[in-house]
């Protein structure tokens, strides 16, 4: 009872374990999916929750200060709902990265802003001076990417709050290290490689995130950068991104730290 409804297949051929595992999705997704419409029904299979390594817990922490720093509500929901998606790997990788797309218009004209705000400072400029508009105006089209894709934008954006010190003290755990320094098949090609000197480490970070998020939610037809190949729920790779989404919560939590404000309670 505890199981719920089981599901019994008979066949005379023999079969083995990858036979029999499509074997039973194939039927089950037709006969549930009849159900789903036919009846309004949501049935599925009770699917094994991916192995996850727990997280180190420091064995000597110090006593736990009054929070200083005040949250954005919004992205600290889509942080929460990641936390929360232990068992979906896919939606839990999406989750973290929408609380980084939820800062890349701070961050990606971050840069920008500092420009414009050094020649408003200036005890020269004046507002209603055409020359001094058209500085702005100039450094805004040398800019000239404040309709930059999402790669640039998600670069600009862990530029912005990740240091080279940030990724080191993430890839200080040994085996996570080893994990990024190799490739994995059927997720990414993009290695996390502090000894890389052609590529800043903060942007070797971003690209193998970025790539990751394509493989999610997009379709072969539809990437810019062509044909790619897609990661799947309940396949072996999504089961295989335990580091991957720990690393882009590590992001996240960056990006939400460098995001906040300071905590002021009105009494």
């Amino acid at each position: 009872d505890q199981l719920g409804i089981s599901l019994f297949i008979m066949t005379g051929a023999t079969v083995t374990h990858d036979t029999a595992l499509d074997l039973l999705e194939r039927v089950s997704n037709a006969l549930l999916f009849n159900i789903d419409v036919e009846r309004a029904t949501h049935l599925s299979l009770i699917r094994r929750s991916p192995r996850r390594r727990r997280d180190a817990f420091p064995e000597h922490s110090p006593n736990l200060a009054y929070p200083k720093n005040d949250y954005d509500n919004a992205a600290m929901a889509l942080y929460w709902y990641g936390r929360s998606a232990q068992a979906m790997p896919l939606l839990q990788f999406l989750a973290f990265y929408q609380v980084i797309e939820f800062y890349f218009p701070i961050y990606f004209n971050a840069d920008l802003g500092r420009r414009i705000r050094s020649v408003i400072k200036q005890p020269s400029f004046r507002a209603e001076r055409d020359v001094d508009i058209a500085k702005i105006v100039g450094i805004m089209k040398n800019k000239g990417a404040t309709n930059a894709g999402e790669r640039e934008q998600l670069k600009a954006t862990i530029r912005e709050c990740l240091s080279t010190d940030d990724v080191n003290e993430f890839l200080s755990d040994k085996e996570r290290a080893d994990f990024f320094l190799s490739k994995a098949k059927g997720i990414t090609s993009c290695l996390i490689n502090p000894l890389n000197r052609q590529s800043e480490l903060t942007l070797q970070v971003a690209e193998r995130v970025y790539d990751i998020r394509c493989k999610i939610v997009h379709t072969k037809s539809d990437h810019e950068d062509g044909e790619i190949q897609l990661l799947l729920p309940y396949s072996q790779e999504a089961e295989m991104l335990g580091y991957d989404i720990d690393l882009v919560r590590f992001v996240a939590q960056r990006v939400l730290v460098s995001a906040s404000q300071r905590l002021e309670i009105t009494t």
